[in-house]
């Protein structure tokens, strides 16, 4: 999804209990100028789309702020 200059990438993966974890790519650039900042979120979720959900809004966060923002 894109978010202004910024490609922002949601994702979810099941773990080993049966909950969910989120994760989001925020990428600008392009070729050899390109940057990439992976988050992580470790926190369990229910399902994959509410793992998702809170990823894209990180995503979105980051975006928008100079800073470091979690939610």
């Amino acid at each position: 999804m894109a978010i202004g200059k910024f490609l922002v990438a949601p994702m979810s993966h099941a773990t080993a209990t049966g909950s969910f974890e989120a994760g989001v790519t925020v990428s600008s650039g392009r070729g050899t100028s390109s940057h990439h900042r992976i988050f992580r979120f470790q926190r369990p979720f229910a399902s994959p789309e509410a793992a998702q959900l809170v990823a894209l809004t990180q995503g979105w966060l980051q975006t928008c702020s100079p800073r470091l923002v979690l939610c």
